[in-house]
């Protein structure tokens, strides 16, 4: 009987493992790496917030981009999101969105590709997902320059691997 408890513990943590908090940014940086998303400046930033390394920031959450390549420059400052590219692609990784996970969308371009709406930080369902959308971590966002909204980042970064890879709604 113990060792039957033993290996239910081992498979649900196998799982657990197997279903890590999803990142989705919007596409990779001009001079990113495709292959590995969210792992530029982005993905520093966050990690600096959580008070994790970067490779326990990068162990910790599974990354993807809506996009699969840099979309271009917008005209005023950032870069351009083709929205109706950002939809399809979105269908597709849709099927990530699995029971319990947490999904974190960074911003609200990329909610709107999910064509989600809401207050940053405010949990929400989507298929049997917990999903939050959160201010997207590029060095344009002046959400960051306050210290009470970056300490705020930080807390949900830890909240959310303390959590055990489960979110709530509220």
């Amino acid at each position: 009987r113990g060792e039957e408890s033993c290996a239910r513990e081992v498979d649900r943590r196998i799982v657990m493992r197997s279903i890590r908090p999803l990142i989705v940014g919007e596409a990779p940086a001009r001079i990113g790496d495709r292959r590995h998303p969210i792992a530029g400046r982005c993905g520093r930033k966050l990690a600096r917030l959580g008070g994790l390394s970067f490779d326990a920031f990068l162990g910790s959450f599974a990354r993807v981009n809506v996009l699969s390549s840099w979309p271009g420059a917008g005209e005023i400052k950032g870069t351009t999101f083709p929205i109706r590219a950002a939809r399809i692609a979105a269908v597709r990784l849709r099927r990530r969105f699995v029971g319990g996970r947490t999904v974190i969308l960074l911003g609200r371009r990329v909610a709107a590709a999910f064509d989600l709406k809401g207050d940053y930080f405010a949990p929400m369902r989507l298929g049997r997902a917990i999903v939050v959308i959160v201010p997207h971590p590029s060095g344009v966002n002046r959400w960051y320059n306050d210290g009470a909204h970056r300490r705020r980042m930080g807390r949900f970064v830890r909240a959310v691997l303390k959590r055990g890879h489960r979110g709530r709604t509220r």
